[in-house]
């Protein structure tokens, strides 16, 4: 064989290696692991269940244990129930933009007023004035059919 077939046949063998390399990769992935699918945040509901947060009343000047960095009692729990829709300050009445408060345990003007804007009392003096503003801000079903 002179030395133009042998470079032809190499040629021809490195080509077609290189095609079957290109074909196998490119062939379809039949592993049984399945494709990972998007991550969807679906907002958690609300609890169906009334709050109990003892004792009352809860008032302008109450302090949760550990307020203001890690607060934790019957205050904090009332500003993230009333969080949960905002509220629209006294000053600001003909505006809609809600704000929410800063949970940060201590029942002052801001957590106050709030309160005013959901139930219109400055306290919350027993459960049924606490599931009373629950029920404001998450209507149940049954509230609608009454």
């Amino acid at each position: 064989m002179n030395k133009n077939a042998i470079t032809i046949i190499s040629g021809v063998i490195i080509l077609g290696g290189a095609y079957l390399v290109i074909k196998s990769l490119m062939k379809k992935n039949d592993s049984p692991i399945a494709p990972l699918q998007p991550i969807q945040n679906t907002p958690t509901p609300p609890p169906s269940i009334p709050m109990v947060i003892p004792p009352f009343p809860i008032k302008k000047g109450d302090r949760d244990s550990g307020a203001p960095l890690s607060p934790i009692g019957k205050v904090v729990s009332l500003q993230k129930l009333m969080n949960q829709k905002g509220y629209v300050p006294l000053t600001n009445r003909y505006v809609s933009k809600t704000i929410k408060l800063v949970e940060d345990g201590i029942f002052g003007n801001k957590t106050e007023e709030a309160l005013m804007y959901w139930v219109n009392k400055k306290s919350i003096d027993n459960q049924s004035d606490l599931n009373y503003l629950n029920n404001k801000i998450n209507p149940s079903i049954d509230s609608f059919v009454k």
